[in-house]
C-alpha cells in the first residue's frame, strides 16, 4: 500500500513539474519544458562529444576512432511536436518508419521507481540505455560503418545518437500508468546501410571544432 502511495505521489509530482516549468523555446508544444529540452540536448551532445574525441570503447575493448564531422544537435520544435503526439499514445514500441519520412526515432520505456522517480531521471535513463549498447553488442569498428548486420539490432540506438550528419533533435517524455515513455526524433535520420556513422579522423578538423565547443 505504501509503495502504491509512493508511485502515485511521484506521478503527480512529475506531471506537475512538466506542466509548471517554463516553455519558451517551443511554446506551442504543450507537455514539455525548457529544462527537459536542455537535458535531452545536453545528454545527446555530451555523448556525441565523447565519440568525436575517441573516448568510447566497443565490446571488444577497443576505443573507437575520433570523428572529423561530428556536429552539435539543435532543438527542432516540429520534431518535438511529433514526438509528443506519439508518446501520448503510450506506445510499446517505436512508430512505423513510413509515418515519419526521413526522420529517425528512438523509443524507451522505464518504470517509475525509487531509482527513476522523476522525468529528469527518465530522460537520463533513456539516453544512457541507448548509448551503452556499444559496450555489449558487435559495433561499427574502426571504419565507423553502419552495415546490414546492424539493422534491427540493439546497436541501432547507439548509432542513431552518434550519427554525425544528424542535425536536429526533438524529444518527449510522458507518464503512462506507472511508466515513463521517452520518444526522440532525429533529422536527418541515421542508420543508413553502407554509410559511415561518422568520418574517422582528427577531431580538430572540419565541423567538430566549430560546432561542438
Amino acid at each position: 500500500m505504501l509503495w502504491l502511495l509512493y508511485i502515485a505521489a511521484v506521478l503527480i509530482s512529475a506531471s506537475s513539474a512538466s506542466e509548471e516549468g517554463e516553455n519558451t523555446q517551443c511554446p506551442n508544444n504543450i507537455g514539455m519544458t525548457d529544462t527537459l529540452r536542455e537535458l535531452f540536448l545536453n545528454s545527446h551532445n555530451s555523448k556525441r562529444t565523447q565519440l568525436a574525441q575517441g573516448l568510447v570503447r566497443e565490446k571488444n575493448g577497443n576505443l573507437l576512432p575520433q570523428a572529423t564531422n561530428m556536429i552539435r544537435l539543435d532543438l527542432d520544435c516540429e520534431l518535438e511536436a511529433g514526438a509528443i503526439a506519439y508518446a501520448k499514445t503510450c506506445p510499446h514500441a517505436a512508430s512505423d518508419p513510413s509515418t515519419r519520412n526521413e526522420t529517425g526515432e528512438l523509443y524507451h520505456r522505464v518504470s517509475v521507481s525509487s531509482t527513476v522517480p522523476t522525468q529528469e531521471d527518465g530522460i537520463k535513463n533513456a539516453v544512457t540505455n541507448w548509448w551503452k549498447v556499444v559496450s555489449f553488442y558487435p559495433g561499427i569498428g574502426m571504419k565507423a560503418m553502419f552495415r546490414k548486420a546492424h539493422v534491427k539490432t540493439p546497436i541501432e540506438s547507439f548509432t542513431q545518437v552518434g550519427w554525425a550528419r544528424t542535425k536536429s533533435l526533438g524529444c518527449s517524455i510522458v507518464t503512462c500508468e506507472s511508466d515513463y515513455v521517452v520518444i526522440c526524433r532525429y533529422y536527418p535520420k541515421g542508420n543508413i546501410v553502407g554509410e559511415n556513422v561518422y568520418i574517422p579522423g582528427d577531431t580538430c578538423t572540419q565541423f567538430f571544432s566549430k560546432h561542438m565547443q
